[in-house]
């Protein structure tokens, strides 16, 4: 998944059925944020803008039923 951050330049999101959760930059591969549990992720991420802070938060549904937001600078 793609997605505008607040500041404007594009992030490239990847999950994978391991739990992992990375935002990246597509331009270079440099990681930008990662978040992991021990549970699989099986579908996608849904980016939704939850509060008053430009940019979106991104909820992870985690094979568990767990949802995750994850908001990070």
């Amino acid at each position: 998944m793609s997605r505008h951050d607040g500041d404007g330049s594009r992030e490239l999101v990847a999950v994978t059925n391991g739990g992992t959760v990375a935002v990246l930059d597509p331009a270079t591969g440099a990681e930008r944020a990662v978040y992991e549990r021990d549970v699989p992720v099986w579908t996608g991420v849904t980016p939704a803008n939850l509060t008053a802070a430009p940019g979106d938060e991104l909820l992870v549904r985690y094979g568990d039923g767990r949802v995750v937001a994850l908001e990070y600078s």
